[in-house]
């Protein structure tokens, strides 16, 4: 018997597929973002993090917008809420991890909600 989960979330995300870099008091790792919503984002990477540290997140982001597909930088903080390993078909081992905006100017939130309302359609 499965039972129903109700979805916590309260941001509408989008499925983006970019490159992000994650930064930790011990090192930077490179990672592929899968989405994005206002309030986090969830990506893929070669590491563990522990869960509930801080991280630096920066991210290059195309506007989406046929007419200026302008490249938009976010330099913001979050904090790990989920580090889990997953499978990938070439054997190497990935995390999938799950981040919470904990810094975000309202400038950068204003710049992700016409982001991901210009992908909501």
């Amino acid at each position: 018997m499965s039972t129903k989960t109700k979805d916590r979330r309260r941001s509408e995300r989008v499925t983006f597929w970019s490159p992000v870099e994650i930064s930790a008091p011990d090192g930077a790792s490179p990672a592929a973002l899968r989405n994005l919503s206002v309030a986090g984002l969830c990506c893929t990477t070669e590491r563990p993090f522990p869960e509930l540290s801080r991280v630096k997140i920066a991210l290059d982001l195309t506007s989406g917008d046929a007419k200026d597909d302008a490249r938009l930088r976010f330099e913001l903080a979050g904090a790990v809420v989920r580090c889990q390993p997953v499978r990938h078909g070439t054997g190497k081992r990935r995390f999938e991890l799950a981040l919470y905006f904990i810094e975000l100017s309202e400038k950068a939130r204003i710049s992700l909600v016409d982001l991901i309302r210009s992908r909501l359609g």
